[in-house]
Formats: structure tokens, C-alpha cells, sequence
């Protein structure tokens, strides 16, 4: 993971979203879908879902046009797929 400087005013996304390690009452799931060899042209799709895991380090829970802050949601993260194709 990226070293950037930890602020209590701006929570990661990437520390909201846990392993799922038996969680329960879940409002929030993430499921990576790693498909790429189905693809008619050749591309890195099955890098996907761990590039946006790693940029959520640089986005906080809250919205501020909305004012709503994700991080009252329980969410869990579910792995990544053995291989979809």
C-alpha cells in the first residue's frame, strides 16, 4: 500500500472496506470479478479489482454534496474470484 499520511478528519476508503472475516449485519459488499482472457482484445482487465481497492487509500468516506458518510455502513470485502473466464 501506498505510505500516505494518516488524517482523523479524512477516513480512507480502504480502511472502511475490511476483509470479510465473518462480519456480520453487512450493508456494503465487494466482489472482484477478474475477467480478462474472454475479452475479444488483450487488455490487464484482471487487474481491476485490486487497482480500485488500492485507489480507495486516496478517497475518504464521506461525500461532502451529499453530505453522507459511508463509513457509518458496515462493509466487507469479498476476495477476489478464482477465474471467471
Amino acid at each position: 500500500m501506498t505510505n500516505l499520511p494518516e488524517d482523523a478528519k479524512w477516513p480512507r476508503a480502504a480502511h472502511w472496506l475490511k476483509a470479510h472475516d465473518g462480519v456480520s449485519n453487512v450493508h456494503v459488499s465487494v466482489f472482484g470479478v477478474c475477467a480478462s482472457q474472454t475479452s475479444i482484445s488483450p487488455t490487464g482487465a484482471h487487474t481491476t479489482p485490486d487497482a480500485i481497492r488500492q485507489a480507495l487509500l486516496r478517497y475518504s468516506t464521506y461525500n461532502y454534496s451529499h453530505n453522507v458518510d459511508l463509513g457509518t455502513l458496515t462493509a466487507a470485502d469479498l476476495g477476489n474470484n478464482e477465474s471467471p473466464d
